[in-house]
């Protein structure tokens, strides 16, 4: 799906983050933004998965108007950011099952944790995710976005916290799904977006530059 995002400015306390930002992705194409901290790496993310709104700008998936108040399009994004965006005191398969219910996905349980043992968690899948590492949210995150239907997959530094083996199968996914959907992926790891993007941008003073 192409993602089109025209004259996109967000500021806080009047100090702009997004600043006239434009952006076109096409369908199937996979793009990686770098910045420095505090850039709005995240800030943008946000506001093109619906979580949060821009002060001015325009955007649309396809046929979908981004920042309306029509939110269908949402059901097409999966985001994955800095937040556990999770319960802590429900295991994975309890959360998996709520956050898809939540999107009106319904898939069975063997299949959940089948999902669960692909990522490495099946001996913690009766654990509270209170107990888990934050390299274990990770993965539980990948297998989150294993089972969820997407057509736009936007990561926030993905690579935080996952040692060699959690590195590798996120890896995997993105090999995967890199000729099928469309990706945006958010990393200080310039290396790691440079083998998987198609096109890397650098986010500074609110505008987007190719790196």
């Amino acid at each position: 799906m192409n993602l089109s995002i025209k004259n996109l400015t967000k500021s806080f306390n009047l100090k702009p983050v997004i600043n006239n930002l434009n952006l076109e992705v096409q369908s199937k194409s996979t793009i990686g933004i770098t910045g420095e901290n505090g850039s709005g790496k995240t800030t943008l993310l946000k506001i093109i998965s619906g979580i949060m709104k821009p002060d001015h700008g325009s955007g649309s998936i396809s046929e979908d108007v981004l920042f309306s108040s029509n939110y269908d399009y949402l059901k097409k994004i999966f985001y994955w950011g800095h937040s556990q965006d999770c319960y802590s005191y429900l295991t994975p398969l309890e959360n998996l099952k709520l956050f898809l219910q939540l999107r009106s996905e319904f898939i069975d349980d063997e299949l959940i944790k089948y999902a669960l043992k692909n990522v490495g968690l099946e001996v913690s899948i009766h654990q509270s995710l209170i107990e888990f590492s934050a390299g274990m949210i990770q993965r539980y995150h990948i297998a989150r976005m294993k089972l969820s239907n997407w057509e736009i997959l936007i990561l926030d530094e993905p690579t935080n916290a996952l040692d060699k083996k959690g590195l590798a199968i996120l890896e995997d996914c993105l090999v995967k799904y890199k000729d099928e959907k469309t990706i945006i992926i958010s990393s200080h790891n310039n290396n790691f977006l440079t083998k998987y993007c198609d096109t890397v941008y650098n986010l500074s003073f609110g505008k987007l530059e190719q790196f």
